[in-house]
C-alpha cells in the first residue's frame, strides 16, 4: 500500500477495535417486517422442497425466552406453506461465543436461546445438530462450517432413514442433587 509517507505493509497480524457502537434509530431494511419471508421464503413457493437446513438465533438472544414459540411457530408455518406436514426441519444449535467464562447457563441469553431451540425438537421431524464445542471466542460466526455440516448431514441421513446410528448425542432430561453428588439424566444414551 502506497502513502503520501511511503509504503506501508499490510503483512502480519492486524489489530483493530471498536470505537463506538451506534445502535439505528429505528428500523433498518434488514430488519423490516416480513423482509426475510418475501425475498427469501415467498419465491420459494411451488417449489419441491425436500427439507430445511436452518443456521440462525444470534440475533434473538436479547428475546431468547419468546424464541422458542415462535421458532416452532415459524417451522409449522413453513411446513403449510410447502404443503409438508412431515417436511423435515434441521438446525444448528447456536456456538459458543465469548470466552469460556462468559458462556454459562445462568443469565447468558446465548444460553437461553440454544434451550430456546431445543424446544423445537418437540415436533416431529426436527433435528438439531450442536456447535457449543466449535464456537470462536471472538467471532460470533465460527469458521468451522465443516463440522458444522458433517452434523447436520448426519442428522440428515438420519432423517430420511439412511443412517441407523443416532445423528445426535445425548439430550439432558433431568437432575437432581443427592448430597454432595447431582445425578443427571439423559435420553439417546
Amino acid at each position: 500500500l502506497d502513502t503520501a509517507a511511503g509504503p506501508v505493509t499490510l503483512v502480519g497480524a492486524w489489530r483493530a477495535r471498536v470505537e463506538k457502537l451506534a445502535p439505528a434509530a429505528g428500523p433498518v431494511a434488514n430488519n423490516a417486517p416480513a423482509l426475510g419471508h418475501n425475498g427469501l421464503i415467498a419465491p420459494l413457493q411451488g417449489l419441491s422442497v425436500r427439507g430445511v437446513l436452518w443456521y440462525q438465533g444470534e440475533e434473538n438472544a436479547g428475546r431468547a425466552a419468546a424464541y422458542a414459540d415462535g421458532f416452532k411457530r415459524l417451522i409449522q408455518d413453513w411446513r403449510q406453506q410447502f404443503g409438508d406436514p412431515d417436511l423435515p426441519f434441521l438446525f444448528v444449535q447456536l456456538a459458543a461465543w465469548r470466552p469460556l467464562a462468559d458462556n454459562r447457563p445462568d443469565g447468558n441469553g446465548f444460553a437461553e436461546l440454544r434451550g430456546s431451540q431445543a424446544a423445537a425438537l418437540a415436533l416431529p421431524h426436527t433435528g438439531m445438530a450442536t456447535a457449543i464445542d466449535i464456537g470462536d471466542a471472538i467471532d460470533i460466526h465460527p469458521r468451522n462450517k465443516r463440522t458444522v455440516g458433517e452434523r447436520l448431514a448426519a442428522v440428515a441421513m438420519h432423517e430420511l432413514g439412511l443412517r441407523d446410528a443416532p445423528a445426535m448425542g445425548p439430550r439432558l432430561i433431568g437432575g437432581q442433587a443427592r448430597g454432595a453428588e447431582f445425578e443427571l439424566r439423559f435420553d439417546r444414551t
